[in-house]
């Protein structure tokens, strides 16, 4: 569980009550936790997070399905090889 309340982690249905009564005093509509999957996943990759963590933490039994929810573009493949590979490791 991410969430922890006052009295230990949130259950689903707690989540769906906090976004609903947050986007509706911010005037947002139609918010639900399914919705914040998918940027979820994908900025959790992009600060650097793994893959095999990103499936635990969605709950998933598969990798083939949390990428599903993770489509990451060229730019942001070509910054993780410019952090990573060790062709631009050895020009610093």
């Amino acid at each position: 569980m991410l969430w922890i309340g006052k009295q230990g982690p949130v259950k689903p249905g707690g989540v769906r009550i906090i976004l609903r009564s947050g986007s509706k005093q911010a005037g947002i509509r139609h918010v639900h936790p399914h919705l914040l999957r998918h940027p979820f996943a994908v900025s959790s990759l992009r600060d650097g997070g793994d893959t095999l963590s990103l499936t635990k933490l969605l709950g998933h039994t598969s990798l083939a399905m949390t990428a599903r929810y993770v489509n990451l573009t060229e730019v942001d493949l070509a910054s993780k090889h410019r952090r990573h590979s060790p062709a631009y490791l050895l020009e610093d």
